[in-house]
C-alpha cells in the first residue's frame, strides 16, 4: 500500500516575547522529528518560514541555557528543515502577508497538508486565505488567554466557501512543559487522521 505524502509547514511569528520560548519550539520540533520518523504513516517536510517586527533577540532554553545565533542558523540545526526567511511584521496587514506568503507555496502541491504555527501574537487578528488548495490540519500555540482568532477562508471551484478546518490549540506556557506520553500519542493519534480521510 503506498502511503500518502505529507506536507508539513512551521511558521513562528517572532514579534515579541515569542524569542523566550524559541528553545522549547526547538526541542519540541527535534522530538516531534524523531518520534514521526519512527513511523510508518507520515513522512514529513518541513519548511520553516520566521517572521519578526524587531531585531533578532537571544534564543533562550527552557533551562536557562541561552544562544545569541540568528534563528535561520538556529534552526538550521533541525534535521530536514528548509529554512525561508519571512518578512519584518509591524502591522496586522503584515500579519496577514506573512500568512500569505508562507502558504503560498502549499497550493497544488500534492499530499495532505499541516501547519504548525508557533505565535506570542496576543491582539485580536484575522488570517484571510485565499488558496485554491491548502491545510487541513493547523495546531496553533498561542499564548495562555490569548485574545487571538484565526479565521481560515480558502477559494473552491464554487466561488469563496468557508471550509471548516480542524484546530487543535496548545499554549506556549505548556511547550515550555516536558511533554508527557499521553500528550505525544495524543498528537501522533490527531496526526495519523490525516491518512484516513
Amino acid at each position: 500500500m503506498i502511503k500518502k505524502r505529507k506536507k508539513i509547514k512551521v511558521i513562528l511569528d517572532l514579534s515579541m516575547s515569542m524569542k523566550t520560548c524559541i528553545g522549547a519550539v526547538y526541542l519540541f520540533l527535534q522530538e516531534m522529528d524523531d518520534r514521526i520518523r519512527n513511523t510508518e504513516v507520515l513522512d514529513l517536510e518541513y519548511q520553516l518560514t520566521w517572521f519578526s517586527s524587531g531585531k533578532n533577540g537571544n534564543v533562550v532554553f527552557s533551562d536557562g541555557r541561552m544562544s545569541t545565533r540568528d534563528p535561520v542558523e538556529f534552526f538550521g540545526a533541525v534535521r530536514g528543515l528548509t529554512l525561508c526567511r519571512g518578512n519584518r511584521m509591524t502591522s496586522d496587514e503584515d500579519v496577514e502577508a506573512g500568512w500569505k506568503t508562507a502558504l503560498s507555496s502549499m497550493a497544488g502541491e500534492a499530499g495532505e497538508q499541516a501547519v504548525f504555527f508557533f505565535s506570542d501574537y496576543r491582539m485580536e487578528n484575522e488570517i484571510r486565505l485565499e488558496q485554491e488548495h491548502g491545510v487541513n490540519r493547523v495546531f496553533l500555540f498561542l499564548p495562555e488567554n490569548s485574545h487571538a482568532r484565526y479565521r481560515f477562508r480558502m477559494t473552491g471551484s464554487g466561488g469563496n466557501v468557508q471550509i471548516a478546518m480542524p484546530i487543535l490549540q496548545w499554549s506556549l506556557e505548556t511547550l515550555m512543559k516536558p511533554w508527557t506520553e499521553s500528550m505525544w500519542s495524543g498528537l501522533m493519534t490527531y496526526m495519523n487522521l490525516m491518512n484516513e480521510e
